[in-house]
């Protein structure tokens, strides 16, 4: 009897899932939409060897804080390295220095040869789209792409005629940084040209201290605040475009200046007397520093259907000067007559050209020639 009861229980259960599967599998369902989008520069990236990031204006604008590196500080393997209040220099897994090669319209950017105490004079707010290079470029883009290339690309033109302008203000209350940028662009016909001027001042740079060691002396930070570390940085920029059917012809000129505060308190030999509240949190004293850099590029550009031959041709001029008052390093020794205060002085000239011709075999392959 019981053997009887458990095999038409057995029986019923075998019942019930079949007819349940059956019933589930003819049950209809609707799925929603799936859209697949992709950038030019993203399915161009998938097609390269190397480890590619294609940064865009949106990304940029997300993660935008005054600072061009410290926002690409947000994509895995790079790093930014802070050297003062607004200033970085970039890194690119654990390399940097001259082990990495940064480009704006295909000319890489020449600051002092990337000193300690050098960062980056661009226009943090005049930058369109971004590819960074991780891994060895050296073949492509010189012996300074050992770590990797961050290329600054140009910015992306309208479609169609028209005036635009766009304007930008930032705050940030860490040293009180108020800027603003403006810009204004033309497209008409094959011409297209743009002008962007951007302007930034901050004051004393505030930290979670009241003390700091400077060559194992304590030295105060009065009101957590580190005296002397204001700037101001001025940056104007002109880019213009021309493009007709397969000819197309860059032409940038932009010049940055900046000018920022050392804290006295770790400059020169150590004195508590210099780093006394002066009052004033956003004035410039000595010591201090300031760097003008100008460059003018053009890039000429033209394509056939499977060959393509481009050229840059590019003049920078990196000038910096640090100011300080003498007797900070140099206590026993007499005061020069001629600049006493000006304690050292760059002026680097660099002429760059370049000529490559890409041949374009299949959707497979490329071969790339260039001097």
């Amino acid at each position: 009897m019981r053997i009887g009861i458990i095999s038409g229980v057995i029986g019923l259960f075998v019942t019930l899932s079949v007819h349940a599967q059956k019933s589930d599998s003819i049950k209809s369902m609707l799925l929603p939409d799936v859209v697949v989008t992709e950038s030019y520069q993203q399915r161009q990236a998938k097609k390269s060897a190397l480890t590619v990031e294609v940064v865009e204006q949106e990304f940029l604008r997300k993660h935008f804080t005054g600072n061009f590196m410290q926002a690409m500080e947000n994509i895995p393997g790079v790093q930014a390295m802070d050297i003062g209040s607004g200033f970085s220099k970039p890194m690119i897994r654990g390399m940097g220095f001259n082990r990495i090669a940064v480009l704006e319209n295909g000319i890489k950017q020449e600051g002092q040869q990337w000193g300690a105490d050098h960062g980056l004079e661009l226009d943090a707010f005049n930058i369109g789209a971004v590819n960074v290079l991780k891994g060895p470029s050296s073949l492509l883009y010189g012996s300074d792409a050992m770590g990797g290339v961050i290329d600054i690309t140009s910015p992306l033109i309208p479609s169609v005629d028209m005036l635009f302008g766009d304007v930008t203000l930032l705050g940030k209350s860490v040293n009180g940084t108020l800027a603003g940028s403006l810009m204004l662009g033309l497209k008409k016909n094959a011409w297209y040209a743009q002008i962007r001027y951007s302007e930034q001042h901050f004051g004393d740079y505030r930290i979670p201290a009241d003390t700091i060691v400077y060559l194992t002396q304590k030295m105060p930070v009065y009101g957590r605040k580190l005296k002397n570390t204001a700037g101001i940085e001025r940056n104007i920029g002109l880019f213009a475009q021309y493009q007709r059917k397969g000819y197309r012809a860059d032409y940038s000129v932009s010049n940055v200046y900046q000018k920022t505060g050392f804290f006295p308190g770790a400059h020169g030999v150590p004195d508590a007397s210099r780093v006394e509240d002066d009052g004033n949190s956003r004035n410039i004293e000595l010591p201090y520093s300031k760097v003008n850099h100008l460059k003018v590029t053009t890039h000429q550009q033209y394509a056939w259907e499977k060959l393509i031959l481009s050229g840059d041709l590019g003049f920078q001029n990196n000038h910096r000067e640090e100011w300080s008052a003498f007797h900070t390093h140099y206590g026993s020794q007499p005061v020069p007559e001629k600049n006493p205060d000006k304690e050292l002085a760059f002026d680097l000239n660099t002429y760059s050209a370049s000529v490559k011709a890409r041949i374009i075999g299949s959707s497979s392959w490329e071969h790339t020639l260039g001097w």
